[in-house]
């Protein structure tokens, strides 16, 4: 064999020997990433023994890996978005204090008017002077409300086309405002719907691209700009508490549901999705929360149920 040819040979061993190098990394990372699908199939058998009706293609099988957040909202944090949005100083914001209506406390500032609830710090309304002192603003209030809590059950899917991308940033560029905003912090646009000139929106805050549950906003867009801003959102940082938390995946987290809720569960019902969120927690005496990673499982019946992933418990 002359020596070309043993060259050959020994360049082509070494490029099997590095495919096949390449394939056990792959495949191991697979493996560590994914549960395996025999342990899919095991328990979708068993919970459908038990009554709970999982079909194994809507069990996910990749293992969940999200970081626990810390953040913090305080009356010092209401008082910067007064100023990032509407632009005044220091001292114009003493005298910015509108008036006390019952959801809480109301600035009227620059073109807006603001509105925080004194129970809690995320729910916030932005509008401009357009809506101040309008017959129609609590009765919009309460619509907007309704609205939310619809919006929020039906566990809408997220709308990309070319229309929602120009919408979002529209939508973008108003939150920009706001100063010192966590770019780990986003939205998905989850609603649309238009009458005339105006556009409806809802929107969910979403951290690290998966979504804060309760999170959702309403948003009504005229002349390609933000008019009105309602819900429940966080205008601030995020400190990592853990980067990579123990966390129970789809499987553990069934049996846990099957185990504390399958007398809800049981009578024919069956799972329709189940995909990953985040959860706020209040702790601590001030406005310090934090953001968990969850579960999130919809039934056909339209029940819904999310659970803590570090320690598996149902909110």
């Amino acid at each position: 064999m002359d020596a070309k040819n043993t060259k050959t040979i020994v360049i082509v061993l070494l490029l099997l020997a590095n495919m096949f190098f390449v394939y056990n990394i792959i495949s191991l990372k697979i493996s560590s990433e994914n549960i395996p699908s025999e342990m899919i199939d095991d328990a979708a058998n068993i919970l459908a023994k038990n009554g709970f009706i999982a079909d194994k293609s809507k069990i996910p099988a990749r293992k969940p890996a999200a970081v626990l957040y810390e953040g913090i909202y305080s009356e010092a944090a209401l008082a910067d978005i007064v100023k990032d949005f509407s632009g005044i100083t220091d001292e114009e914001f003493g005298e910015a204090v509108d008036i006390y209506v019952p959801a809480g406390i109301s600035y009227t500032a620059g073109d807006y008017r603001f509105i925080f609830s004194e129970t809690d710090y995320f729910n916030i309304s932005i509008s401009e002077s357009l809506y101040i002192g309008s017959e129609e603003t609590e009765a919009k209030e309460e619509e907007i409300r309704e609205s939310l809590s619809a919006v929020a059950g039906n566990g809408q899917d997220k709308i990309n086309d070319g229309a929602a991308r120009k919408t979002e940033k529209i939508i973008r560029d108003f939150i920009r405002k706001r100063d010192n905003q966590d770019v780990r912090l986003n939205f998905d646009v989850i609603k649309t719907e238009r009458s005339g000139d105006l556009e409806y929106v809802w929107i969910n805050q979403t951290a690290d691209g998966v979504r804060v549950d309760s999170h959702i906003v309403y948003v009504e867009i005229r002349d390609g700009a933000v008019k009105y801003f309602s819900g429940r959102w966080y205008f601030g940082e995020l400190t990592i508490v853990a980067r990579r938390p123990p966390l129970l995946d789809s499987v553990n987290i069934l049996f846990k549901s099957a185990e504390a809720d399958g007398n809800i569960i049981q009578g024919g019902d069956r799972l329709a999705e189940m995909e990953t969120e985040y959860h706020v927690m209040r702790h601590g005496a001030g406005g310090e929360f934090y953001i968990v990673p969850s579960w999130r499982l919809v039934f056909e019946s339209g029940r819904t149920f999310s659970y803590n992933m570090i320690t598996g418990s149902r909110y």
